[in-house]
């Protein structure tokens, strides 16, 4: 039987949850639903898996498409992976702005705090102190947001 239109609804919103653009939405929703910082990687995580474990189900007449999400779905488990770490090494989470740990405080003080849209992050954080990793993640999303528009 052929799926219906709730369940292509389920498994766009499920892909849109993976890669550069799902690690922003996830930090976004689950801030908004004052998710601790300290159970933010591991929370997104879980979902994550359960997201992805729905596309491969769902989807496995499309090897390519499941190809191509499980890169996207690596992405994400490797940011949260590195965040959880990071987070080991840090006694005050939201005090941090470097690293993983930066990319999810900036998130958080300019999105869901200060009502700023990603296109305008690189701007206000200044690039000269943010660091590589918070840098590349702003660049690398504002790339695929611009793509996403096409």
């Amino acid at each position: 039987m052929p799926p219906g239109i709730l369940d292509i609804l389920s498994i766009s919103d499920d892909l849109e949850a993976m890669g550069v653009i799902g690690i922003y939405r996830y930090i976004e929703i689950y801030i908004k639903r004052d998710i601790n910082l300290r159970n933010l990687g591991i929370r997104v995580l879980g979902n994550a898996t359960a997201r992805f474990k729905n596309i491969s189900e769902s989807c496995n007449n499309c090897p390519t498409l499941i190809r191509e999400y499980q890169q996207h779905y690596s992405v994400l488990v490797s940011f949260f992976d590195n965040y959880n770490q990071q987070l080991l090494m840090e006694p005050k989470a939201e005090d941090v702005f470097y690293g993983h740990m930066g990319v999810v405080n900036y998130i958080r003080t300019l999105s869901a705090e200060g009502h700023t849209g990603p296109a305008d992050f690189l701007r206000k954080i200044g690039v000269n102190n943010a660091g590589t990793i918070v840098i590349n993640y702003f660049t690398a999303l504002n790339n695929e947001l611009d793509q996403a528009r096409l």
